[in-house]
């Protein structure tokens, strides 16, 4: 086992350093002193099968062997509820940190993905954020929604890094955060509130905007299903996917089923309405049309015109299902606004009012769960890194919100202080945090090299060919860059792409 993390290791670019660290060693960690913490275990877990209830990871890198090496486990608790775990190599350690993000509304320790990490060498740690479970009676209480908003993640930063230095007599040479949805939300969190925690933090698809990304669920199911007569059935899906893609799927060079750059696409889905007397099913009602339009366009407060959170990208049609086919509300919309906003578990969506209503979000909750602030000056100053990916045909966090945010910080920055240390990479209909590659070594090499990542090599699709399977890839590029075909070469190749 130790044999296959020296390959991992070695090939992100980096080697595991002597350090290790015995049994004993562990073991006495349970009576380590830190302020405002109890350990309540400190035990070797032997090297083996991923050794926890939940599946083991399948996303990339995969644990090798489907094994983990022997291990030091550390479980704690931070004043007044932070659960939280270290986990760290007895032998092999790379000399770094990573902590890990958090999915949904957290509860629970990130095991999963900590067990990923672990196999390459890093020691990890992961919290439950103050809660523990999924069920949203936590969000009423102020101090565990401070917790789960931002102090949770930091805490655990700051005691697993003093609990590495205590296991192997040394700190961490680097740190990083790692994250995906929430877990991404949690890594711009602390870039922005936190800038001295990491030196180097991996954001995915992140839901930074929690307050706006509820309120487009909220959009969407009021301008969609709220009503019959708007109601999208998920069997005309494939249909309006089709004429997007029909509309734009040649801008990049090729056709080839993938929207390199949905920014740069004209649709307009009245191509699909019916004509008066039309009887076909293959197409769609005014109603519906305008319904499709709103959820493109994403919620406006009614009062001003403003915009509130940009719509789904044009792309992504093939996951709308859920929401806006009904019949009820997105999940985590129900809880954010009938326990945090509104402390009404009956909450109606129906009710809401994108103007009042948004007032009501900005004062119960956007300061303490959004992670917007454009100025990074602080992380930038502290030597910090952040490559942040994203997937277009995201339905969950709209990329076109990671867009916004971005040129918020370009704005902010200026262009060339915000490439200097700060890169969005978009993956060609990536669907999110199922986007399987691995982003991670480029990191690495930023922080360590200050080699900055150009391009990042990710699959787009899967490609029937006579009954076989071909992965595509595409390379992703540095916004504003976007991948255009060379004219030569496997259209399915990344090779076969350049970033212009």
């Amino acid at each position: 086992m130790r044999r296959v993390i020296g390959s991992i290791v070695l090939a992100i670019g980096t080697s595991a350093v002597a350090t290790s660290a015995s049994a004993a060693d562990c073991t006495g960690l349970k009576g380590l002193a830190l302020p405002a913490t109890s350990i309540t275990i400190a035990e070797v877990r032997p090297a083996g099968p991923y050794p926890f209830g939940d599946p083991a990871p399948t996303q990339p890198p995969n644990i090798p062997g489907e094994t983990l090496p022997g291990f030091c486990r550390v479980v704690g608790v931070i004043e007044p509820a932070i659960g939280f775990e270290v986990w760290m190599p007895l032998e092999g350690w790379n000399g770094k940190f990573q902590g890990i993000g958090n999915h949904r509304f957290a509860g629970e320790v990130p095991q999963s993905d900590m067990a990923m990490e672990l196999a390459r060498g890093y020691a990890v740690a992961g919290t439950d954020t103050g809660h523990v479970g999924e069920m949203p009676n936590w969000m009423r209480d102020k101090q565990k929604l401070i917790d789960y908003g931002y102090r949770g993640i930091h805490e655990m930063t700051e005691k697993a890094k003093d609990i590495v230095k205590a296991f192997y007599g040394e700190g961490p040479r680097f740190s990083y955060f790692n994250g995906c949805s929430t877990g991404g939300k949690q890594g711009l969190t602390e870039a922005q509130r936190y800038p001295s925690d990491y030196h180097g933090i991996l954001v995915g698809d992140p839901n930074n905007s929690q307050s706006g990304n509820r309120a487009q669920y909220v959009w969407m199911a009021q301008v969609t299903f709220a009503k019959p007569e708007t109601t999208i059935p998920a069997s005309k899906l494939p249909l309006l996917h089709a004429a997007a893609m029909n509309a734009c799927d040649a801008a990049d060079g090729l056709k080839d089923g993938v929207i390199a750059n949905p920014l740069a696409c004209r649709f307009d889905p009245e191509v699909l309405q019916c004509k008066p007397d039309d009887i076909k099913s293959a197409c769609f009602s005014p109603a519906q049309v305008s319904a499709i339009k709103k959820v493109y366009e994403g919620p406006r407060n009614p009062r001003t015109g403003e915009s509130i959170y940009p719509g789904l990208a044009i792309g992504s049609e093939l996951s709308w299902g859920a929401f806006v086919g009904g019949p009820r509300l997105f999940p985590t919309a129900t809880q954010f606004f009938g326990n945090i906003v509104f402390g009404d578990p009956n909450w109606d969506y129906r009710t809401f009012d994108f103007d009042k209503g948004l007032a009501a979000v900005n004062d119960k909750a956007a300061a303490i769960v959004d992670a917007v602030d454009p100025d990074l000056s602080a992380f930038r100053k502290a030597g910090g890194k952040i490559l942040h990916t994203h997937g277009w045909a995201d339905v969950n966090h709209t990329p076109l919100y990671a867009v916004e945010y971005y040129e918020n910080v370009r704005k902010t920055m200026g262009e060339d202080e915000a490439a200097s240390f700060y890169r969005l990479f978009l993956q060609p209909a990536g669907p999110g945090c199922g986007g399987r590659y691995d982003a991670l070594p480029a990191l690495e090499k930023w922080v360590e090299s200050g080699i900055a990542p150009e391009t990042i090599v990710a699959p787009t699709a899967i490609k029937a060919d006579q009954g076989a399977a071909t992965q595509r890839t595409r390379p992703m590029c540095p916004y504003p860059k976007v991948a255009r075909w060379t004219g030569a070469g496997s259209s399915d190749d990344a090779a076969s792409f350049s970033c212009q």
